[in-house]
Formats: structure tokens, sequence, C-alpha cells
């Protein structure tokens, strides 16, 4: 990724116009941005897999309820309507957790639902269960959903279902913050 933002930004000096520079310069910046988020997401993924975060007590409840605020204008942008149900008790369940890795690996799993549901996705579902400070957190969907084999290329590293954008880290990191 680093070799394609370098050309764009040679190809930027020797634009022949400052239209056609204006241009190239829009894709670099989009490829610079993609760049970025590439090595945030193995910055996050090495976090997850070294388990050294900071363990503090969160409320799982709170935590999906930020998190729906925060992804609820980009799905309804999309036409999707997010759904958050908290089982009967669990909404009072505190965790020690890290809460900033727990807060991204379901982030990723939302974003993944919405960003990979296909053409005939409506709802995403959050739902949260659990007792005396175990949870069980799960995302559902109305789209296309994967094959088994699409689910296992989607949870190895930079793996992705046919079809799909991203950087490929979005299931392993969700992946090692419940292993961790």
């Amino acid at each position: 990724p680093i070799a394609g933002v370098q050309a764009m930004a040679e190809a930027v000096q020797s634009a022949p116009s400052s239209d056609a520079a204006r241009h190239r310069a829009a894709e670099l910046l989009s490829s610079a941005r993609a760049v970025s988020d590439l090595a945030d997401k193995l910055l996050t993924l090495e976090r997850a897999s070294a388990a050294g975060g900071p363990l503090v007590e969160v409320s799982a409840d709170r935590l999906c309820r930020d998190l729906m605020q925060e992804m609820t204008p980009r799905a309804e942008a999309a036409g999707t309507r997010l759904r958050y149900a908290p089982a009967d008790g669990a909404a009072g369940l505190i965790l020690r957790a890290d809460a900033v890795m727990l807060a991204e690996a379901l982030t990723n799993l939302v974003d993944n639902a919405l960003r990979h549901g296909g053409a005939g996705l409506s709802e995403v579902a959050l739902h949260l269960d659990g007792d005396a400070g175990t949870a069980r957190f799960s995302v559902a969907d109305d789209g296309k959903g994967l094959t088994d084999a699409e689910m296992a290329r989607a949870r190895e590293r930079f793996g992705q279902a046919p079809g799909s954008e991203g950087t490929g880290l979005g299931l392993p990191i969700a992946e090692a913050v419940v292993q961790a």
C-alpha cells in the first residue's frame, strides 16, 4: 500500500494540468487514508493479541448503547435499521474488561454486518445476554450471509469474502479480543 501512495504522489508531481493534479491529489488522499486505516487496524490487532490492556469496570449495556448511537447515522444513511436487545437482567451487567478493546471488537462486528450485508440488508441487531460478570454479545443481520468457507477466510488475517472491501482485519481483531 505504501508503494501505491508513493506512486500516486509522483503522479501528482507529473500531472499535465492543475485539474489533473487535483484529481490525482484526491486519489492520493484517499489512498493515504486507506493506508492509515490499515496501520491503525494492524496496531489494534497486535494490542488485542497482547491481552495486556487495563481491566476496568464496564457497563455492558452502556457499551452497547454507545455503539448503537455511534453507528446509527451510518446505518440510516444506508437504509439499515440498528437494533439493540439486552436480555432480561443483562442491562445491569458489569464486567471487568479492557473497555477500549471490547468496544473495538463490537464495533468491528457491527461494521462488518453493515459493510458486507449486501443489497438486501435491512437490519443489524446487537444482543446482550449474561450473568455474574460474564457477558455474551452477538451480532446478527438479515443480509446475504457467508458460507462456512467464506467465514473461515474472513476470520484469517487480511482474509476477505469474495467481493468485499476493507482491510481484512475486523474479524481477526474481534476474535483476538475474545481470546484475550
